[in-house]
Parts: C-alpha cells; sequence; structure tokens
C-alpha cells in the first residue's frame, strides 16, 4: 500500500509555528510514520492539491492500494481528491463544528468528511462527537499516537520516589521564583543577568513595546497585565528585564505616563548603580537619558512611585506608571559588543517534581489555575515544585502573566519554574526521570501527548478523567482531579459563539489531589511505585506500537475502506 501524509506544519517551519493553531499535528504525523511505513511505502506530500491525485493515478496505473493521510483538523483538509482521503485529528470538545461560516463550507466539517467517506481520530471521546454528528455508521477510529516505545524503560524494574538533586540541562530561558524576592509590596528579581541574558546586543538602536501580545511585555515584573496601549505599574518599584545586557554609553528612551497622585512625580530611574530623575506627564511624550555604565546591566528599574489609590478614580487599582514603550541605543559604537550566547543552562531540581508541558496561549491548558492551585497547597511547603515546560515560539505568551501571578501569590515557599526553550526527546526523558508527577488540569485534552510520555516512563500524574484522558487515566494511576461541563466556544469560530462544552476544573478537587499525592509519595512509597507501574501498564495497553500498528492495519485494510 502507498500512504500518502501530509501536514501543514513541517520540521523546517516548526520553530516558528510553536503555539500557533495546529502545530502538535506535526508532533502526532512524525510519531506515526514508523508505524505507517511498517505498513506500506510512506510519502510525505509538501502540495496536497497538485501532488495527491497524480501520486493516487501513478499507484493505480502499478495496481497498488493507495490512501492519503491528511493530519490536520477537516477545515484544513483538502476536498473532492480522486485518491481516497481521511483526516487524522483531534478534538476536545462535545460538539464538532456543524455550521458555515465567512462563506467556507469547511467550517461544517460533516462536509468535509462526508466527502472523505471515513476518518482517523486520536481519541474515543473524539470518536464519539464524530458519530453524533455523522452518524452511529460512519466509520471513524479511535487510534491514539504511538508513544509508550519511545518513552518505557526496559527492561522495567519499577521506579521509586525520585530523591536528592536531579540536574538537568535546559537551552532557553528559565523563570524560577526562587531568583525573585516577593512580597506582598516589592518584587525583585536576584540574578537578571545570569537568568534573564539570552542574546547579544551591537548597540542598534531597539525598541521595546509592552502592549497585549508584544514580544517586551514578557520582561516586565511589577505590572499589571498588558492592555492594548502597553501596561500600568502595580508596585512602588516595578522594572523592565532586557534579554541582552547593556555596557557603555547608552541611550535610555521612554515613552511613559503618570496616573493619579504620580501625574507630575519625579521618580528614579535606575540602570545599574545609575539613576536619573523621570517626571511623568499625563501626555506619553517620550524623554531620552543617557547613561554611562561601566559595567553590563540588563535591569531597568523604576523607583519611588505612589501605590495609593486616588480619591474618586473609577480605577481603584494601585497604578502609578503607565508604560508604552523604550528604546535603548549604544552612543559609542566602538565598545565591544556584548555576548551571552544562548548556552545550556543547569537546573538543579530536589524534592517533591511535578511536571507539566503545555501551550501557555492555549486557554484550555488552564495554566494559570494550576499555577494558584499548586501554591495554595504548598505556600509552606519548600520541597515541593512545579515545572512548566512552555511550548510557545514566543515568552511574551506567559511571561507577564507569570510574573504578575507569582508576585499575587505572595511569598510562597514551594517553588515555581518555567523554562522556554525547545526540548529533544532524550532531555525530555530527563524531564520524566527527575519529576514525580505529571500534572494536568485542562478543560479538554484532544490526546495530551506529553502527559502519555511521563506515563510511558512510569511517572504518576494528577488529571482529570474527561475527553482524550478518559482512554488512559485511571485512579490506580493517578490523583483524579474533579470536572464539570460548562459552556464553550469552537476555539477557531471567530464568532465567539457558544455551540460546544469543555471542563471546568474543581480547585478545591485540584488542591486535594495535590496534597495527598504529595502525602504518597512522601510517606507512602509502596503505593507511589504500584501507581508508576500502573502508569506504564496503561499506556502499554494504549500506545504501544504494537497496539497501533494494528489498529492502523485493521482500519486501513477494513470493508469499509474498499478501493484504497
Amino acid at each position: 500500500m502507498n500512504i500518502l501524509v501530509f501536514s501543514h506544519v513541517t520540521a523546517a517551519t516548526l520553530k516558528e509555528n510553536l503555539g500557533k493553531a495546529e502545530y502538535s499535528y506535526f508532533f502526532v504525523l512524525e510519531r506515526y510514520l514508523p508505524v505507517l511505513q511498517r505498513l506500506g511505502t510512506v510519502t510525505v506530500i509538501a502540495d496536497p492539491e497538485t501532488e495527491v491525485d497524480r501520486m493516487y493515478a501513478a499507484s493505480k496505473a502499478r495496481q497498488e492500494d493507495c490512501v492519503f493521510l491528511c493530519f490536520s483538523p477537516p477545515n484544513k483538509a483538502p476536498l473532492g481528491l480522486a485518491c481516497p482521503t481521511l483526516c487524522v485529528f483531534a478534538w476536545e470538545f462535545d460538539t464538532l463544528p456543524t455550521e458555515v461560516w465567512d462563506g467556507d463550507l469547511r467550517q461544517d466539517w460533516r462536509t468535509v468528511l462526508a466527502d472523505h467517506g471515513r476518518a482517523i481520530t486520536l481519541s474515543r471521546h473524539t470518536q464519539r462527537v464524530v458519530r453524533e454528528a455523522m452518524g452511529p455508521d460512519f466509520p471513524v477510529a479511535a487510534i491514539p499516537v504511538p508513544t509508550f516505545d519511545r518513552f518505557a524503560r526496559k527492561p522495567w524494574k519499577g521506579r521509586h520516589p525520585p530523591k536528592g538533586t536531579r540536574t538537568l540541562n535546559i537551552r532557553g530561558t528559565v523563570v524560577d521564583s526562587k531568583d525573585y524576592e516577593i512580597t506582598p509590596e516589592t518584587f525583585h528579581c536576584t540574578a537578571p543577568l545570569e537568568r534573564f541574558c539570552s542574546e547579544g546586543w551591537n548597540g542598534a538602536r531597539r525598541e521595546l513595546h509592552f502592549a497585549l501580545g508584544k514580544e517586551a511585555s514578557g520582561h516586565l515584573g511589577g505590572f499589571y497585565a498588558p492592555e492594548p496601549w502597553g501596561t500600568w505599574s502595580r508596585i512602588a518599584a516595578p522594572w523592565v528585564m532586557l534579554p541582552f545586557a547593556l555596557e557603555g554609553i547608552v541611550r535610555l528612551s521612554v515613552c511613559a505616563g503618570g496616573y493619579g497622585y504620580n501625574a507630575g512625580r519625579t521618580i528614579g530611574l535606575h540602570i545599574g548603580d545609575l539613576t536619573q530623575p523621570l517626571t511623568l506627564g499625563t501626555d506619553f511624550a517620550p524623554v531620552a537619558f543617557d547613561f554611562f555604565l561601566q559595567g553590563p546591566s540588563n535591569l531597568i528599574r523604576f523607583s519611588d512611585l505612589d501605590t495609593r489609590s486616588y480619591p474618586g478614580a473609577q480605577d481603584p487599582r494601585s497604578m502609578g506608571l503607565g508604560l508604552r514603550w523604550i528604546s535603548v541605543e549604544r552612543l559609542d559604537p566602538d565598545h565591544r559588543a556584548l555576548q551571552f550566547p544562548s548556552a545550556l543552562k543547569e537546573l538543579e531540581l530536589s524534592g517533591v517534581v511535578y511536571t507539566s508541558v503545555l501551550n501557555p496561549a492555549d486557554d484550555r491548558k488552564n495554566w494559570t489555575d494550576m499555577l494558584k492551585a499548586f501554591c495554595e497547597a504548598f505556600r509552606d511547603t519548600p520541597d515541593a515544585t512545579l515545572v512548566l515546560k512552555m511550548t510557545h515560539h514566543s515568552s511574551a505568551s506567559f511571561l507577564s502573566t507569570l510574573l504578575l501571578l507569582l508576585q499575587q501569590s505572595g511569598p510562597t515557599k514551594c517553588r515555581i519554574v518555567a523554562i522556554h526553550g525547545y526540548l529533544e526527546e532524550s532531555e525530555m526523558q530527563q524531564f520524566c526521570d527527575a519529576s514525580s508527577y505529571y500534572i494536568n488540569a485542562s478543560k479538554g485534552e484532544g490526546l495530551c501527548m506529553p502527559l502519555m510520555e511521563f506515563m510511558s516512563a512510569g511517572v504518576p500524574a494528577v488529571a482529570p478523567i474527561n475527553t482524550a484522558m478518559a482512554d488512559y487515566i485511571r485512579t490506580d494511576c493517578a490523583f483524579v482531579v474533579e470536572s464539570s461541563l460548562q459552556p464553550a466556544i469552537w476555539p477557531h469560530d471567530e464568532r465567539a459563539l457558544l455551540r460546544c462544552c469543555y471542563y471546568r476544573i474543581n480547585q478545591e478537587s485540584l488542591k486535594a489531589a495535590l496534597m495527598e499525592s504529595y502525602r504518597v509519595v512522601t510517606r507512602d512509597g509502596g503505593r507511589y511505585t504500584r501507581m508508576c507501574g500502573a502508569a506504564r501498564d496503561a499506556q502499554a495497553r494504549f500506545s504501544a506500537d504494537a497496539v497501533v500498528e494494528a489498529a492502523l492495519g485493521t482500519f486501513l485494510a477494513g470493508a469499509h475502506c474498499a478501493g484504497l
């Protein structure tokens, strides 16, 4: 059999597409390939509209079967091909899109599925939703991504609670709560150069804008969440941490204004040990300052803001400084360029480590509620650590929100670590070995490959049993988090109409599951070890190569695929 495969995201475009819509289909295709190659001759397609039917015609001439697997949601798949076609897709909502908008017939997924005549979903949840829309006899198989064989330790000798210090090598940015001094009134990073510098600077003018969605909004500390125009300070001494270091004669331009008691107020503007006075007007007129920095610094600080609420103000927040943008440029071009290359960083973990790998820009991942529940459960527990591996091309997708949440949580003894950078499969294995649990607080999952990977390595879970997770999460391998249905929108529907449901996580249940999981790993090692084995066994039955290969072979060769 000739098997043609396609994904909109390729290896060449993966980095720039991380976190964008449908980026994970690249990983689904990548994982499927070895199994498909045992079932037939696989060809990766670059352009379905021009390549598929040509290859299909050539296969027919040789009297060979041929099928096209499009790894994408149905609304992104081609229609009307002569070659037998089917989508391989995930879906975490309780209804399929069944309406047309913007004149695009493919938005009604029934149109595409009827044209293809068959489909493969990654979970039984999606399979059930497809049959509810297409009828009980529609040929749709639920076949997960083959995962177990890539992450399972063989031979299996059992797994015990990880102990001691575990050192990981990380490429990218690491945000660690233990590098911050946090009180209700202050928020200060103790190691900005060591932690945050990830690129060099040649002295050319750089503008950093702090409006909602801008990359630089992730460099702020002590500010409220960004707004479409910029952002307001939250504390008396907020700051901007640059991803590159300044040195020599540097011109800093600031577009800022004052609010309430701070309108017309003169505050301090600091780089390194140098200070300039900045008077805050209300017209947000840019002001330039020159600094002669004799040593490297990447921290721009403001001080002496008045955080009192202004009497009669419509907005009672402690707003003082409104910041739209800053720019930096070096005035001594002969000064040496400072280089802080993106090298491996050592991350030391100890105690009980909870890990989650997620796209922070995807609201369904619900990582902010996860972080809040973790801080609430372990406020007085110094050996509890939450590691968030952020899968997105831009740190702006999470950094400002993370820093705001750390400040709002106030002083806590538990540790929060966020990692922004791509991990190779061997590095993900290291994370599995270092982790005590994998935590998921999602509102719904189409599959959740990272959770499957960690379970394959014998890491138990803290997770709900809903959507795709219902295929493999059980009480013997996970601490179950309660959830309930709530109205939602189809994520690609720009009309934002309530047409489906996903799941609301019960925060008290999540907190209780965290506390009980901590008790088990620290006081009941026997139960923890049994849970590790159960997690591994669940994935062996669900996602082993042999299991997936058998399901794919049966479906592709079945009578409902006659003519392939």
